[in-house]
This record gives C-alpha cells, structure tokens and sequence, in this order.
C-alpha cells in the first residue's frame, strides 16, 4: 500500500505527526521526516491575501526598491491588506506565521531565505529574536545553519543578491 502524500493530510493529521516527532524528541523514523511535515505545515498556511509565492514577490520587489535592499514589517503589512490598520499584537503574530511560511517556500525551492530581508522600522535591523526565529525555523526544516550569525550574514546577502537581479 503506498503512502498518502503529505499533500492530503488534514491541518490537524500533520500537527498530530509534528507532534509525535517532538515528543519522542527526534526527526525522523515515521512514515515522513519531520522536515517535510513541516514544510507541509508551512505551505498550508497562508492567509488568502497572502500566498507565500505572492509574500516572496513582494519582499523582493520592496527589497529591490530600497537603498539598503530591506523591506519592514510595516511596508509589507500595507501591502498586503491594503487600508488595514496594524493594531495591538495581532498583526505581528500573523506576519511571524507569514514570514515562517516564507521561509519554508525559500527552503523547498532552494532559495536565499528572503524573510531576513523584513526588518523592524525602527532600526532597519533583525531584532535578537527575529534571529533567533529565522534559525530556529530553517533548522527545523533540515538546513545546516552552522554558525547562527555567519549563517544570517550569508542569507541577508544571498537575498538581497536574489532581489539585485531577480529570480528567473
């Protein structure tokens, strides 16, 4: 009998797989890799406005348009709900899970990790735990980010590189 592609699981068959992986503490040894469960998740996710393909597209874009090759929450979030008003926390929540999405997208089609390109407004830089978020994210997805900080370094030059000449 062959196994049901992880395209056909429910939100809640996946979320039950991830959960017996971290339960029994390792990441592999059930019918999938945790990797791909999670990369599954991932694709699943995304608000109607927001398709991660689309999400992609629009860090690039903003990004290319940039003197310093970023884009911040904020641009991004008025891009894609036009006329919505970021208040209170609930926004970024749904960016975090947006940009996570991102990520796993830029994972499954072996691209620099654009997500890193998305900065606070304030400082035009990763926070602490947007860092410690990205890594934790791609190491779950199976990338070998060695390095934390030479592993962001080399990411926010391989997108903005990615954005400089487009994807093809």
């Amino acid at each position: 009998m062959a196994k049901k592609p992880l395209s056909e699981w429910t939100d809640a068959e996946l979320q039950n797989l991830a959960d017996n992986y971290e339960r029994g503490g390792v990441v592999v040894g059930g019918l999938y890799p945790l990797s791909d469960i999670l990369l599954e998740q991932r694709r699943m996710f995304a608000p109607p406005e927001a398709p991660v393909a689309r999400v992609f597209n629009i860090i690039l874009d903003q990004s290319r348009r940039s003197a310093d090759g970023l884009t911040t929450y904020g641009e991004l979030y008025a891009k894609l709900f036009p006329g919505k008003e970021w208040l209170g926390n609930a926004p970024r929540v749904l960016m975090s899970k947006i940009l996570d999405g991102v990520i796993g997208y830029c994972v499954d089609k072996g691209m620099p990790l654009v997500s890193i390109l998305v900065v606070r407004q304030s400082t035009r830089c990763l926070d602490p735990s947007a860092k410690k978020e990205i890594v934790r994210v791609a190491k779950s997805l199976g990338v070998d980010v060695g390095d934390s900080e030479t592993f962001l370094d080399r990411q926010i030059e391989a997108a903005k590189e990615l954005a400089r000449r487009g994807v093809s």
